[in-house]
Parts: C-alpha cells; structure tokens; sequence
C-alpha cells in the first residue's frame, strides 16, 4: 500500500505523517472487519452464523455487494471463491476439468446469498461459508481512507494505493501509468498511461495470478456465470468516481469479451482501457480523453 499526501503551507511533516497513521489504522481496522481470510474477521463470524448483528460498515459493505451482483446480472458474484477452489483442486491434480463440471459450480452459485430487509438489516439466502468480500472491499477501505485523509482542512492532494486500487483526490492531476500484464515487472515501462482527478482507478487481470493444469496457464478470474477462467483478457483498467466502484466495474466488465466490454463502457460513459490475450489494446471513448501521450 502506498499513501501520499500534500498539505498545504510548510514544515509540516510531522502533521502529515499522524494523519497517515491515522488512516493506515482504520484501513487494518476495516480489513480485520472484512476478511474471509482471518476466520475470527467479523465478516467470516457471520458467515458461520456466529454472530447475528453486525457492524455498519459490514452492513453496508454486504448491501452494496448485493447491489452489484443484482445490476451486473451476476458478472459480479461474492461466492465466487466455490470457483476458485474447484480450480485450485484441479490444479493440485493435475487433472483438467471439463465446462459441465464447472458449470455445475456455477450454477450453484448463482443465487445471491444474502439481502437487505426494508429495516436495512442483512439476511442470509444460503450458505455464506465460501463468499468473499475482495472484488469490492478493497476499494471500499481506500475510499475510507480518502475520505478520512480529506478531512483536514490543510491537506491538498491526497493518494491512496492498494495493490492496484488508486484513489486520487484534490485539485492537482496525477499520470497513472498501466502496467504490462505479460511483462509485470516493477522496472518496465507502463503500456499506457491517463491523468486524473478526484477519481479511482482499478485494474483486473491474470498478470501475477493463474493456474496451472496440464501445461496450460489460466488467469484467475473466473466468469461466475460459467465457472470458466477469463481467456479473451488479460488486463482491464477502468476509471470511475470512487475506488469501490471502480473495483466493481472492474470485475464485471473483464468477464466479457474485449469488444463487449468496450462497448458497454461506451455506453455508460465509463473510461476502459483492454489488453487481449494476443496483446491488442482496446480503449472507450472515455478513456482515450483522458489517454496521455507517452513519447
């Protein structure tokens, strides 16, 4: 994770290094609250129907989840970790699975696993045992982060980056460059490269994660809709007002193909920047306004 900040006047460092304290500790905070990794996070408590009231920040991070598995026609799916076991298993045999066994998985995923109540409570549809937040919480802690940083009145610009989750915020622009996903080394030149301001960026791809089977190499995104890992793209980056959202647009539009997705981000204004498995870049409109030149 990687915080920068910029407050206004001089001989501030001291000021502005509490301030990112202060906000790298309610950012453990909330991951302690999220993690299907931690089985005491309150998250996997209630998961095992251990607990029965939860945080508002769980609560609400449940609901919007809800929200984007519903809207996204379940492009996006918090029980998608089934799948990434199923493949997982396979790997560890070395055995290939076929489309009708990961279907079966798919399909039994498909209904959601909780909703909200009209008393804005959450309530579990099925077994929650194998979901996870990580397609949505992640941006959503950046955001927390922010929107703790921007508080101060003397801080000017403020930048927050998980793991490819970006959050930019304040009057100056900031160059994101775009990392190549078939050269992801920390010394190679990014592939392209937008300004922004007070906006997020989110990138979703099989650049450092992938199964292996039988000689063949998979990403590890999963379409939840047919259990099949993402073979048409490799990277897709997009931008959108919040690092949440753009975490989800993320997911759901990088289980099409390139032009599908494209298209739709066209459609809903959403800047989309494509890298295909053959190394074809494809860009929204969107995208290309904001697009500066490397050379």
């Amino acid at each position: 994770m990687e915080v920068q900040l910029v407050l206004a006047g001089t001989d501030a460092d001291a000021e502005g290094r509490s301030y990112i304290s202060a906000a790298v500790e309610e950012m453990v905070r909330l991951q302690d609250i999220f993690s299907s990794v931690d089985p005491t996070s309150e998250f996997s408590r209630w998961t095992r129907n251990d607990i029965t009231e939860i945080s508002t920040e769980l609560t609400q991070v449940l609901s919007e989840s809800a929200n984007w598995q519903h809207s996204s026609g379940g492009r996006f799916n918090p029980a998608v970790a089934a799948l990434t076991e199923f493949w997982n298993n396979a790997q560890r045999a070395g055995t290939m699975p076929d489309a009708a066994s990961a279907q079966r998985v798919a399909d039994a995923i498909a209904s959601p696993r909780w909703q909200t109540s009209l008393n804005g409570t959450v309530e579990q549809l099925g077994d929650c045992s194998r979901c996870t937040l990580n397609a949505f919480a992640k941006g959503w802690i950046v955001d927390r982060a922010v929107e703790q940083l921007t508080k101060t009145r003397s801080v000017r610009t403020v930048t927050v980056n998980a793991g490819g989750d970006l959050r930019r915020s304040g009057t100056d622009p900031l160059i994101v460059g775009i990392e190549n996903p078939f050269r992801p080394f920390d010394n190679e030149p990014p592939i392209a490269a937008i300004s922004v301001t007070n906006a997020a960026v989110a990138t979703s791809g099989s650049a450092r994660k992938e199964f292996r089977i039988g000689g063949r190499k998979f990403g590890h995104v999963i379409d939840p809709r047919s259990g099949w890992p993402v073979e048409a793209i490799v990277s897709l980056s997009v931008v959108a007002d919040t690092a949440a959202t753009a975490d989800a647009l993320a997911t759901i539009l990088g289980v099409q193909q390139p032009t599908d997705a494209i298209a739709e981000a066209n459609e809903k204004g959403i800047p989309t920047f494509i890298v295909d498995g053959d190394g074809r870049q494809f860009r929204s409109e969107p995208w290309n306004q904001i697009e500066v030149d490397l050379s």
